[in-house]
Formats: C-alpha cells, sequence, structure tokens
C-alpha cells in the first residue's frame, strides 16, 4: 500500500480510475495490474499495443549560463514558451536530429 509522501506521475488519477492497483515503487505510486489481471494484460499488448507510463523513470535538472540555448539545440519542441514550472513532452535528438 502507498504511504503519504510518495510521489505521483501525472497520469495517477487515470490508473486509479481504470482499476489500477497502486503500490510504492522507488518512492512513486505505480499502478502494479489492473483488474483483469497481468495475463489478460500481457496478451492484450501483444496483440494489439499497450500504454505504459514512463513519467517516473526521468527528470532533468538544467542550471547555469545558457541553459536556454542548451535546451534550444538539444529538444525538438521550443522550451522558450514554458513558464517557471511548467513541463512539455518532447524528444531529446541527437546530433542528426534523430532519437
Amino acid at each position: 500500500m502507498p504511504t503519504s509522501g510518495q510521489l505521483k506521475t501525472p497520469l495517477h488519477a487515470w490508473h486509479c480510475d481504470h482499476g489500477g492497483k497502486i503500490v510504492s515503487f522507488g518512492g512513486w505510486e505505480m499502478p502494479v495490474q489492473y483488474e483483469k489481471g497481468i495475463l489478460t494484460e500481457h496478451l492484450a499488448t501483444r496483440r494489439s499495443g499497450g500504454f505504459f507510463d514512463v513519467s517516473h523513470m526521468g527528470r532533468f535538472r538544467v542550471e547555469g549560463k545558457d541553459t536556454m540555448a542548451f535546451l534550444q539545440r538539444v529538444l525538438t519542441n521550443d522550451s522558450s514558451i514554458l513558464e517557471p514550472w511548467q513541463a512539455q513532452y518532447t524528444l531529446l535528438a541527437n546530433e542528426t536530429g534523430g532519437v
């Protein structure tokens, strides 16, 4: 059972609304399975597709001189439009623009 003080992903409410069994995992409240069970989930993913919340896996803190120029160079979205504490979906591209 999750304890207070655990972090929640942006999709936490979705997981709860869709019957996710929430457990503590590395300081986060994460779903371990849903009502129909792991085997049903596995087969559905194999047959059709899956939805995986990986938002707990990576966070970056960028600070120092020329941080915006750095972000504009390495990310695929325009970070200059963000206000403090806002976020956006983006990709971290390699030197040729691939991921």
